[in-house]
C-alpha cells in the first residue's frame, strides 16, 4: 500500500492567481506535481556478512524524474519468519540497528554499513524489510516494504572445527591450508571468492587470499600461543569464523648464559663471553648474531658481534647488577637471559694532615696552608687524577697527588665551605665524593684603630726644596712653610675654626720638587696585621686676591716602617695609591678652592691594601704620607692628613679538626 501526501492542486493556483500581476509558471513543475512517483521496487537482496551491503538501484514510475530518496524508519525485522517487536524482545537493538541503514539520495541504494557503535556482524540471520520515501516538488511518498534484504547464514563451513599447529622459531613457510566447504547452498550459483585473517593476527603470519594457505613469514615472532579467526568471501557476502587457527611457536632451541661475577670495587675489564647450546645452533649462521643489553646499564658494555660484557670504567658503583641480555640470530630470537653482577663497596675517600686524619679546618679569612693530603685507593690500572669543586678561591689541588693547598690573603667571608674533590678514573671517568671535606672561616680579633691627632712632630728637613717636611697643628700636619693663619670667613667653614692651613703670597711659592704631609703612627699597644687603610686628606688653593699661576702636580699616598733619613728618599717608601696618573691641575686664579675634600680609597677601589703584622709588644712607629710632585711653579697650594683609619686582624694558623 502506498500513502500518498499531495498538495492542493486547487490552493496551488489559487496562490499564483492571488498576485497582482500574473505569473508564469516554472516550465514542467505542474507536470511533476501532478504526476507523483509510484512503484518505487528493489530487486530481492539475498546475503551474507559484509563490511558494506548495498542494494540495486530500484525502479521507479510516474510522471517525475526530480525525486530524493530516504528510509522510512524503523526498519522492520523478521527472524524466523517472525516479526521483531523492539518493545518486547531484546534480540536487537532498535536503535543501532536504524542506524546501520541509509540510502543514497540520489540512486536510491540501500546501504548497510558498520558505524562506530555497531557493526553488520552483530545483526542476526533474518529478513530486513526497509520502507522507502522519496521526495518531489508536489510532497512525499511512502512505499512501504519497498526492498527486502534477506541477511542469510550461508551454508559454509570449515574443513576442520579448528586448526591448531606447532611450529619452530626458526621456520618460516607455508604449515596448513585453511579450506571453506559448502554445506547448504540457498542459492545456486554461490561461490568462495577469497580468504582474509581477522582478530587482529599477528604481524608474521599471513594467509593467501585464493588458497587459504597459512604461512609464518618472520623468525622474529616471539615463542607463544597465537589465535586468530578467517574471513570467507563469497558471491553472498563475508562468513566469519572467529578463533579458530591456533598456532604455537616454540622457543627456539638455542639456550645463553653468562656465569656470575662478584667485583671488587676498583675491578674494571672484561666479565666474560656468553656460552650458546640447543639443536638448533648448529643451524644458525653466528656471524649474523648480534647481542644487546635489554636496556642501558651505566657503566657496562657489550659486544654486539661477541657478546662479551665489559666494565670499562668506575661508573657503575651500586652493589649488584642484573644485566639482561638478549640475542638475534638469522633464525630467531635466543630466550633472554641475565648476567648477576656484584661490586664490593666504593673505598673511602680520606683526608690527612701530617698523617693525621682529618675533616675540616678552621681558618682566618686570609690564613694559608698546605699539605692537606686525600687519601684513596688506587681506582684501576692506572692512577687516577683529582679535581676539586669550591667557592673558595685560591684552593687548589694536585692534580696527580691529591695535595690540598690554600693561599693567603683571600679575604673570605665568615662561614663553611663545602668541598668536593673529584677522583677520575683511568679515562678520566669522574667519580663524585661530594661535601667530603669542610673549611670553615673565622675572623678572629677584628680592630679598627683610628688615628685623629696626637702625632709626634716631625722635625723640620732641611734642605725644604725636594724633602719632605711637616710638623703638627691643630691635630694635622701641614707643611713647615704653612704659616698658622685662618682662613677668611666662608659660609660653610666659620672664621673660628682652624680648618686649614694655607700659604699666601710670592714670599711663600712652591718650587718644583716633591713635598710630603706625615703622620707618623705609634705601634705600642696595637696587635695583628693590617690589612685595609681608609685616608681623608684636603688640598686646595686658597688665592683670595685672584693672583697665581694656579697649581699643577701629581699626588701619591705612601707607607714606610722604614723611614730613617734625613732627607726623602723614595726607595724607603711604598706608594699604595697614585692619584691622577697624569696631573691634577688647579685653574689659574680660582678662588676658595681650599674646601676641597678627598677620600683615599677612591670610588674605583674597594680598599688601598697594606700587609703588616704587628706583634704584641713591638714598639716603633708607621709613617703614611701624602706626597705631591710639584710640575709648575706655585703658591696658594694647601694640603693635609685629615683621618686615617687602619684595621687589624688576627691572622692565624690552619686549626685542622
Amino acid at each position: 500500500m502506498k500513502n500518498i501526501y499531495i498538495y492542493s492542486f486547487l490552493a496551488f493556483i489559487l496562490a499564483f492567481t492571488s498576485c497582482t500581476k500574473e505569473q508564469e509558471i516554472i516550465e514542467g513543475v505542474e507536470s511533476d506535481i501532478s504526476n507523483p512517483p509510484q512503484n518505487v521496487t528493489y530487486n530481492s537482496l539475498t546475503t551474507s556478512y559484509a563490511d558494506t551491503i548495498i542494494t540495486e538501484k530500484p525502479s521507479l514510475s510516474g510522471g517525475t524524474t526530480n525525486v530524493a530518496y530516504g528510509i522510512e524508519y524503523p526498519v522492520r525485522v523478521f527472524i524466523g519468519g517472525e516479526e521483531v517487536d523492539y518493545a518486547t524482545t531484546s534480540i536487537v537493538d532498535s536503535a543501532m540497528v536504524q542506524f546501520l541503514f541509509t540510502t543514497d539520495a540520489k540512486t536510491g541504494e540501500v546501504i548497510i554499513r558498520d558505524t562506530p557503535n555497531f557493526s553488520v556482524t552483530d545483526l542476526p540471520y533474518g529478513d530486513y524489510v526497509v520502507s522507502v520515501y522519496t521526495d518531489y516538488r508536489g510532497g512525499t511518498v511512502v512505499h512501504d516494504s519497498a526492498s527486502t534484504i534477506h541477511l542469510v547464514n550461508l551454508g559454509l563451513e570449515l574443513e576442520q572445527p579448528s586448526y591448531t599447529n606447532t611450529v619452530n622459531t626458526s621456520f618460516t613457510g607455508v604449515y596448513e591450508t585453511v579450506k571453506a566447504i559448502v554445506t547448504d547452498l540457498e542459492t545456486s550459483d554461490l561461490e568462495i571468492l577469497s580468504y582474509a585473517l581477522i582478530n587482529d593476527p599477528v604481524e608474521g603470519f599471513s594467509i593467501d587470499s585464493l588458497t587459504g594457505e597459512l604461512s609464518k613469514e618472520s623468525v622474529l615472532i616471539a615463542p607463544g600461543t597465537y589465535q586468530f579467526g578467517v574471513k570467507v568471501n563469497t558471491t553472498y557476502g563475508d562468513k566469519y569464523f572467529d578463533s579458530t587457527l591456533i598456532a604455537t611457536v616454540n622457543p627456539l632451541d638455542i639456550a645463553m648464559s653468562y656465569t656470575s661475577k662478584s667485583l671488587g670495587f676498583l675491578e674494571t675489564g672484561s666479565l666474560g663471553l656468553p656460552t650458546l647450546s640447543g639443536s638448533e645452533l648448529d643451524a644458525a649462521d653466528q656471524s649474523s648474531f648480534r647481542y644487546s643489553f635489554t636496556e642501558e646499564y651505566v657503566g657496562f658494555t657489550i659486544d654486539s658481534l661477541t657478546g662479551e660484557i665489559s666494565r670499562p670504567n668506575l661508573l657503575a658503583a651500586e652493589t649488584s647488577y642484573s644485566l639482561e641480555v638478549a640475542l638475534v640470530t638469522n633464525i630467531g630470537v635466543v630466550p633472554n637471559t641475565t648476567l648477576e653482577i656484584t661490586i664490593a663497596e666504593k673505598p673511602a675517600m680520606t683526608f690527612t694532615k701530617d698523617g693525621v686524619s682529618t675533616t675540616s679546618v678552621e681558618v682566618s679569612p686570609w690564613t694559608a696552608f698546605t699539605g692537606l693530603q686525600v687519601n684513596l685507593e688506587q681506582l684501576g690500572n692506572e692512577a687516577q687524577t683529582y679535581s676539586i669543586i669550591s667557592d673558595l678561591e685560591g684552593l687548589t689541588i694536585n692534580t696527580t697527588t691529591g695535595a690540598i693547598a690554600l693561599a693567603a690573603d683571600q679575604n673570605y667571608t665568615d662561614g663553611e665551605y663545602a668541598v668536593t674533590v673529584v677522583a677520575n678514573s683511568p679515562g678520566n671517568d669522574p667519580l663524585p665524593y661530594a661535601d667530603a671535606y669542610t673549611i670553615k672561616v673565622v675572623t678572629k680579633e677584628f680592630e679598627t684603630e683610628t688615628i685623629t691627632g696626637g702625632y709626634q712632630e716631625i722635625v723640620d728637613i732641611d734642605p725644604p726644596f725636594n724633602g719632605m717636611v711637616g710638623r703638627v697643628f691643630d691635630d694635622m700636619i701641614i707643611p713647615t712653610w704653612a704659616a698658622p693663619t685662618v682662613i677668611g670667613a666662608h659660609a660653610d667653614h666659620p672664621t673660628s675654626t682652624p680648618w686649614i692651613k694655607s700659604v699666601q703670597g710670592a714670599g711663600a711659592t712652591f718650587s718644583t720638587g716633591i713635598y710630603g704631609v706625615v703622620l707618623e703612627v705609634p705601634l705600642a699597644g696595637v696587635h695583628g696585621e693590617i690589612k685595609t687603610l681608609e685616608v681623608k686628606y684636603k688640598d686646595g688653593l686658597h688665592n683670595t686676591h685672584g693672583w697665581g699661576a694656579g697649581s699643577k702636580f701629581n699626588r701619591s699616598f705612601r707607607v714606610s716602617d722604614a723611614y730613617t733619613s734625613s732627607s726623602f728618599v723614595a726607595s724607603e717608601w711604598t706608594t699604595l695609591e697614585e692619584e691622577n696618573n697624569g696631573t691634577w691641575t688647579t685653574g689659574y686664579g680660582a678662588t676658595n678652592m681650599s674646601s676641597n675634600e678627598y677620600v683615599l680609597p677612591t670610588e674605583d677601589l674597594d680598599e688601598i691594601s697594606y700587609s703588616r703584622e704587628i706583634t704584641e709588644g713591638e714598639t716603633g712607629s708607621l709613617f703614611f704620607g701624602i706626597f705631591v710632585e710639584v710640575i709648575e711653579t706655585t703658591w696658594g697650594n694647601t694640603f693635609a692628613i685629615v683621618d686615617l683609619k687602619y684595621t687589624t686582624v688576627e691572622v692565624y694558623d690552619a686549626i685542622f679538626e
